[in-house]
């Protein structure tokens, strides 16, 4: 509720309302939980208006649901090999210096950056003020990594693989 910033709703702040101070009642009625279909704990799914606006809460499949862990463990997020054998080159790297993908990987293989970062690498590598840091807030990404660094040692992170995640992307386009 606070992530999505519900606990500021008129409905839990004015007096007399039915969820008036009560942010319990009110997270029951707005908010979705699910059963990992993998490691069975419940998870955060969203919001139920959400499901009903797109018509998705009826046509959920149990075998579909999967919390975040083990859907980042599933597509190899944090790995620099794929868990399903689509080998190393499949791996994408998140960018040493801000929250994208990279696409470059250079100074013989220790620094990676997405294209706005390689195109400005003279300015960004040496001024760490110039990295773009989320601090893990509203991050584009969406999974945890290290912080920007000029060293790979602390910033080098693989964001898993590439065939995975379209395989995964396929199944809900489907």
């Amino acid at each position: 509720m606070k992530k999505q910033g519900l606990d500021h709703d008129e409905r839990i702040t004015t007096p007399g309302d039915f969820y008036y101070n009560n942010l319990t009642a009110f997270a029951e009625a707005k908010v979705s939980f699910f059963e990992c279909s993998k490691c069975a704990k419940a998870y955060f799914g969203g919001l139920i208006d959400c499901e009903q606006e797109m018509g998705m809460e009826n046509s959920t499949r149990k075998e579909d649901l999967i919390c975040k862990p083990c859907l980042m463990k599933q597509m190899s997020v944090g790995r620099n090999t794929c868990t399903k054998g689509h080998g190393t080159k499949a791996i994408d790297w998140k960018c040493m210096f801000c929250c994208s993908v990279a696409l470059f990987m250079c100074k013989g293989g220790t620094l990676w950056f997405c294209d706005d970062c390689h195109n400005n690498a003279k300015a960004i590598c040496g001024n760490p003020k110039a990295h773009k840091n989320c601090n893990g807030v509203n991050c584009p990404l969406n999974v945890p990594h290290p912080p920007p660094s000029s060293d790979h040692k602390k910033s080098a992170f693989p964001l898993g693989c590439s065939i995975c995640r379209a395989e995964h992307l396929e199944k809900f386009s489907a």
